[in-house]
């Protein structure tokens, strides 16, 4: 899917020059291709095969949190139900 690197910064919430900055480390490691838009100087983001090879294992990462995010996420969880209690 190519997107403008200003779509996925408005997209993500994230300033066009975090984006910028993140999109070249990608382009740098194979993981995005990089095309000019209608306009010389928008850029078009697309995944290479590379990354789109990755996606599966990345979603299944983000599906199935790990021990430690548990863990944080039942520790949050109970600060909410408890904000005058503090923990050390």
């Amino acid at each position: 899917m190519a997107a403008a690197i200003r779509d996925r910064a408005a997209q993500t919430g994230v300033s066009h020059s975090a984006t910028n900055q993140k999109v070249a480390q990608m382009a740098e490691r194979g993981l995005v291709m990089l095309t000019t838009g209608i306009d010389a100087r928008e850029r078009i983001v697309t995944l290479s095969d590379a990354a789109q090879a990755m996606l599966p294992r990345l979603e299944h990462r983000r599906a199935s949190p790990g021990p430690a995010t548990e863990r944080a996420m039942a520790g949050y969880a109970r600060s909410c139900r408890d904000p005058g209690e503090v923990r050390r």
